[in-house]
């Protein structure tokens, strides 16, 4: 009898280990799926919560206008793309009523891309207050290979 109840206490250990990885492995799969936390500036909650699957779909979009290739898509690449870089920094709570201010904001943080960033945003303002400004398609190509490099600093693409 006591040979019994023995293996049946083994045989509950072992489904009990067995229950216990199995929620492990699920919490794990479903933390994965959260979106990705960036640390916040200015913010007495200290994260904030960026939407992932939004900013996805903005960039592919932003890409679809460049490949398009025509002077005003190109045009219209650049300004979405500042667009976006400038709402991912207002949901950051970065304080500033213009992007510029936003960017100053950030200037201290040892971003790689953010030399780059300054450069390319200076581009959406020459396209946006000189209308008869044609940048090259060099020009464009390159301030938004600098947006994404931002936004994949800072782990949202």
């Amino acid at each position: 009898m006591e040979e019994i109840y023995f293996k049946i206490k083994i045989v509950a250990a072992l489904i009990d280990f067995i229950l216990l990885f199995i929620f492990a492995l699920s919490v794990y799969k479903v933390w994965r799926l959260l979106p990705d936390p960036i640390p916040a500036r200015k913010n007495k909650g200290g994260v904030v919560t960026i939407r992932r699957a939004e900013v996805e779909t903005s960039w592919f979009n932003i890409q679809q206008s460049f490949a398009n290739g025509t002077p005003e898509s190109l045009k219209l690449a650049v300004i979405d793309a500042d667009k976006l870089i400038d709402n991912v920094l207002k949901m950051a709570k970065i304080s500033g009523e213009t992007m510029g201010e936003r960017l100053e904001q950030i200037r201290g943080e040892r971003l790689s891309s953010y030399d780059r960033l300054w450069r390319a945003h200076r581009l959406r303002n020459e396209i946006v207050h000189s209308p008869d400004f044609s940048p090259s398609r060099n020009d464009i190509e390159n301030a938004l290979i600098s947006y994404e490099a931002f936004l994949r600093e800072l782990k949202i693409l």
